[in-house]
């Protein structure tokens, strides 16, 4: 349930960043991706909730997130320097 909340709340927090007028108004910024998150996740109810639940593990969990997070890491220590991300 905690982690439910903190992927909620990285969500909320970079909508509000993207636009700030909506600061005021952080609780239907919170319905509002409730209820995202419930009809986006309806489907994994239904009948062919097990094939899509199969679908996306086999198609996101595989060797490109290792990849990409490689790249990543690559990539920053390029642009930034090592010795400024490694060194105090």
């Amino acid at each position: 349930m905690i982690y439910q909340f903190a992927g909620v709340e990285a969500i909320n927090t970079a909508i509000i960043d993207q636009w700030p007028s909506l600061c005021k108004h952080k609780q239907w910024v919170a319905a509002s991706t409730c209820t995202a998150c419930f009809v986006l996740a309806l489907p994994m109810c239904c009948s062919g909730g097990v094939y899509l639940f199969t679908l996306l593990d086999w198609n996101t969990a595989s060797w490109a997130i290792l990849i990409i997070g490689f790249a990543e890491v690559a990539l920053v220590g390029w642009v930034y320097g090592m010795c400024q991300v490694w060194c105090y």
